[in-house]
């Protein structure tokens, strides 16, 4: 292996800076846009999915159920979770994901009422926007109790409820900022 130059220290050093003043930026995005949020949508960003594993996925009109091996995500205490996206208006980059890794996702608000989640995987990058989520833990725990995460009519929904009628929520807090620069 040849040695490494003078100046990797210094890039290497500026590179974890940059980083970590965008990830300053996304928390103070998160903090602003909270009350935004509903209780499922504050759960999904509790999760950190950084190494789950896609195991399945699919979708019909208007949702999408993402299935995830998280015994290797080491901020998830259940084993595997089923993450269904209610009410998907858009998304991209759906093909090919089964059997890929989340490396970084994040969720971002927008000013009608719709919340868009995007993940870099390590082969590719998927997001949807949507209206509502459910997260649920169809396997063992691995630690302690599983969070189970429910919003909706009577404080359940299911991407069998379907979507007819139900549109982005009125909001009533002031509008998050644009979204924070995440360093390329």
């Amino acid at each position: 292996m040849g040695s490494i130059d003078e100046g990797f220290e210094a890039r290497v050093a500026e590179a974890n800076r940059r980083w970590d003043e965008a990830n300053q930026r996304y928390l103070a995005y998160l903090r602003q846009c909270e009350g935004r949020m509903t209780d499922a949508e504050r759960g999904l960003i509790s999760y950190c999915l950084h190494d789950a594993l896609i195991t399945s996925m699919k979708g019909d009109a208007g949702s999408v159920e993402v299935f995830l091996d998280t015994r290797h995500a080491p901020l998830v205490d259940d084993a595997s979770l089923r993450v269904s996206f209610l009410c998907v208006r858009d998304a991209h980059g759906l093909d090919d994901l089964v059997g890929q890794v989340i490396l970084y996702e994040e969720l971002y608000v927008h000013d009608d009422g719709r919340f868009e989640f995007s993940a870099l995987c390590n082969q590719s990058e998927f997001s949807l926007s949507f209206v509502d989520v459910l997260i649920s833990s169809p396997g063992p725990k691995r630690t302690r109790e599983g969070r189970t995460v429910h919003r909706g009519k009577n404080g359940t929904s299911s991407a069998r409820d379907g979507c007819a009628g139900r549109e982005p929520r009125a909001q009533s807090q002031p509008p998050c900022h644009d979204r924070p620069e995440t360093p390329s």
